[in-house]
């Protein structure tokens, strides 16, 4: 057993595969938080670096594979649409209905020319039928008629009016099933806002410790966005942009189909090769670290 934890050791490539494999096979619907999991996840993944800092390289590779089969076991519940709670916002509406969603940007906002979209983590909510508000939880994606106020960005608490319904079904068979697409993302209401003015910041909301990590990464995107606008004409902003933060939504759609002709499309997304070339940075920044190198 310890010869082949050394093994796996000296080829984390394959240590890792196993291991989401592992999660993914063992993975079942999960009854507790996603967020508990996450939190778990980041802190079985702390210890590992931190074992590996201290040269305990057993127990760092003994805990880097039980971080991977639990990213894997997370992961392969995100295909499965889950059993929401009784409090969830997805039953706040059946058919479109309007509504007053207070929560938190969570996502940099995507522009799309003359319409903007933003996902919202709510916490609060109004229909029409009540005049007072009712705790709830989940993620709404919401599209905006007009350009995102810039004072808001991620993790700023706002108060939204809209109309909201669930993802369109299309029962088509071998079509892309958009419903399916959102609810991996915990997504399961989309809405409209329909001017800037339906929009109004308000005192900050108590969240997680992990939640203000996730905000302050997407206030790093936003903040990386608007330097490139500042400094590159708009054509070659919005290449750059879907390059270094992923984001797509600027480039011209003629400038999209001449990737498709190409068949050079993904470039333009955040793929293995990317994640691939950040994975070999990082391991060989601990290496030098460690003393390794």
């Amino acid at each position: 057993m310890i010869f082949f934890f050394r093994y796996l050791g000296n080829h984390l490539l394959i240590l890792s595969t196993l291991s989401y494999g592992v999660g993914i096979a063992l993975h079942a619907p999960i009854v507790v938080p996603r967020s508990l999991l996450y939190q778990l996840l980041t802190l079985i993944t702390l210890v590992s670096l931190t074992l590996r800092f201290f040269n305990h390289r057993f127990a760092s590779i003994l805990f880097l594979g039980i971080a991977f089969i639990l990213f894997g076991f997370i992961q392969g519940d995100r295909n499965d649409i889950r059993v929401l709670d009784h409090n969830h916002i997805a039953g706040t509406a059946t058919d479109k209905e309007t509504v007053v969603l207070i929560g938190n940007v969570s996502k940099k906002v995507s522009n799309y020319g003359d319409r903007s979209r933003v996902q919202l983590d709510v916490y609060f909510v109004r229909t029409d039928s009540s005049d007072i508000f009712t705790s709830t939880s989940g993620k709404v994606l919401l599209t905006l008629k007009d350009r995102w106020p810039e004072s808001i960005h991620p993790g700023d608490s706002v108060a939204i009016l809209a109309k909201v319904k669930p993802p369109p079904v299309i029962n088509v068979p071998g079509t892309f099933n958009y419903r399916k697409y959102l609810a991996g993302r915990n997504i399961y209401l989309t809405g409209t806002i329909a001017s800037p003015a339906m929009i109004q910041p308000v005192k900050d909301l108590k969240i997680s410790l992990l939640s203000k990590i996730k905000y302050a990464i997407e206030r790093q995107r936003s903040f990386i966005e608007k330097q490139i606008d500042g400094v590159l004409p708009d054509r070659t902003a919005s290449l750059y942009k879907a390059l270094i933060i992923g984001d797509r939504s600027s480039i011209d759609p003629g400038n999209l189909e001449v990737f498709k002709r190409a068949g050079i499309l993904h470039i333009l997304a955040i793929s293995g090769m990317h994640l691939g070339l950040l994975a070999a940075i990082i391991f060989h920044v601990l290496s030098l670290v460690s003393g390794e190198v």
